[in-house]
């Protein structure tokens, strides 16, 4: 069985220009890349999107911090294979 991921990269490198890199860096370390998207997400698409670690301690801080210091992490991944199912149908819906 293959295992899925969710690799987001963060506004901040988006902004430094940083994207070629990192999708050269995915490449590099042989994962299969299967879709891209360009979104900017609304503070509730955010939020939303956050909702997974809602009963973790720093849940209320990645809700008021998204637009600020959140941004400055270049990059995200799913934290396990579980989480990475929940995180691919939040951005991708059936054969999108």
């Amino acid at each position: 069985m293959v295992e899925k991921t969710l690799a987001i990269i963060k506004p901040d490198a988006v902004k430094k220009k940083l994207v070629g890199k990192i999708i050269q860096r995915i490449e590099d370390e042989e994962f299969k890349i299967s879709g891209l998207k360009m979104l900017h997400l609304t503070k509730e698409e955010a939020q939303g999107f956050y909702i997974v670690h809602k009963d973790k301690h720093f849940y209320d801080t990645l809700r008021q911090m998204y637009g600020s210091s959140v941004e400055r992490n270049a990059t995200h991944g799913s934290d396990s294979p579980q989480t990475a199912e929940w995180e691919i149908d939040y951005f991708f819906k059936g054969k999108e």
